[in-house]
């Protein structure tokens, strides 16, 4: 916990809580408390320190541009080998002494711990942000829902945003009426064993799924099956797209008369080369009339990221890890990038009370429980938050 103390001694609280470790931008470390307490105390604590809330938007915007100098540890490039003479001795000829440079030892790798310049965790910025709406919220004594709408030009909320729940194989749940999508994710740990050589595992998975589903509720409340494949269809078949296209198509027939969607298809270490592929097959989609929707979730660590898919319009949506973007500003501003292209957003992280709150002020599409057992207590904690934060602002609108 982290808490930004006011004038008055009223105190806002936030959570530097981070995103899972599979998903750390390039060279960022692992979150470590004692790190992240040296870095709010070294660089966020000046930077905060004395400032007023009542320009609250550039002030969480300005938690993104913090930076600290760290220390990278990294392989130099191996040496160059030395040229071969181009002239022998005659002696060297006759002795045959010649080309016995290979039973030299290997050369061993060679680090270099170098101090570079690079933007404070995350988790840290998301944190102090929560801290930030907290105390504005005690200052003027309003919803921080009704301040964030605001502010960023949503009107206030006026009903709960819909569920994804996370799932597991071989575990019961049960449905909420506010659940519209069953979230599925593959592991990553071994995907031929996972999925199938041919992804006949998961499709048999899927198919059992939907025939469960589609027998226990109407069709009113027929939940979407939301695949989070971690690149698994990339893993089997690199980039042939026509066999992926045809794995899709299986798993849209499994799925039946459930819809479908599909995540992270395709991940690569390029994000540049992951959203061109992704468009790529998502255009053989198009042209198959199959109606599967393709989303990307993982690598997506700032707005900048996610202007990459919407402007190359490679899918139709966006899952978004809160803990990844740092502040509130920031998802804010990927929430407006995605809006003017019409990509649905889900919003994912933690706790439970600040995704709530922001999923309404923002009004995502959707928005994820913890996959952390036991997932229906977070489904609840989701719904309470929300029915108590809309109740909050209309006794709040009709004071």
């Amino acid at each position: 916990m982290i808490g930004v103390a006011l004038d008055s001694g009223q105190v806002g609280w936030g959570l530097c809580q981070p995103a899972p470790d599979d998903g750390l931008a390039a060279n960022l470390k692992p979150y470590r408390q004692a790190e992240a307490l040296a870095t709010i105390q070294k660089t966020a604590l000046p930077a905060l320190n004395g400032r007023s809330l009542s320009d609250l938007k550039n002030l969480a915007a300005s938690l993104d541009a913090l930076v600290e100098t760290v220390q990278v540890t990294k392989a130099l490039p191996p040496a160059e080998p030395e040229p071969a003479p181009k002239r022998f001795a005659r002696r060297a000829l006759l002795t045959g002494a010649l080309g016995h440079g290979s039973s030299e030892a290997p050369t061993l790798p060679v680090f270099e711990t170098i101090e570079v310049a690079q933007a404070i965790h995350p988790a840290i910025r998301q944190g102090l942000s929560q801290a930030l709406l907290a105390a504005i919220a005690l200052e003027r004594r309003e919803p921080l829902t009704a301040w964030l709408a605001r502010a960023y030009g949503y009107p206030d909320p006026s009903a709960a945003v819909p569920l994804q729940m996370p799932i597991l194989r071989g575990t019961m749940f049960q449905l909420a009426e506010a659940v519209v999508a069953l979230r599925y994710t593959v592991s990553g740990a071994n995907f031929e064993r996972e999925l199938g050589s041919q992804v006949e595992r998961l499709q048999r998975f899927v198919r059992q799924l939907s025939q469960g589903i589609t027998g226990a509720t109407s069709k009113t409340l027929r939940p979407i099956l939301h695949l989070d494949m971690h690149g698994g269809l990339q893993a089997l078949f690199n980039d042939n797209l026509g066999l992926m296209l045809g794995v899709i198509y299986g798993l849209e027939e499994a799925a039946h008369p459930c819809l479908l969607r599909v995540q992270d298809p395709i991940l690569s270490a390029d994000i540049q080369h992951t959203a061109r592929l992704t468009r790529n097959l998502k255009d053989l989609l198009d042209k198959r009339g199959i109606s599967v929707q393709l989303v990307a979730g993982a690598g997506l660590h700032s707005p900048a990221d996610v202007a990459i898919y919407a402007d190359s319009k490679a899918v139709d949506a966006v899952s978004l890890h809160a803990s990844r973007l740092g502040s509130f500003a920031a998802l804010a501003e990927t929430i407006a990038i995605c809006r003017q292209a019409e990509l649905a957003v889900y919003l994912d992280g933690s706790p439970a009370a600040a995704i709530a709150q922001l999923a309404l002020a923002f009004q995502v599409d959707e928005v994820i429980a913890s996959a952390q057992p036991p997932v229906q207590a977070s489904v609840a904690a989701l719904q309470n938050e929300m029915s108590r934060t809309l109740a909050e602002l209309k006794f709040h609108r009709l004071r």
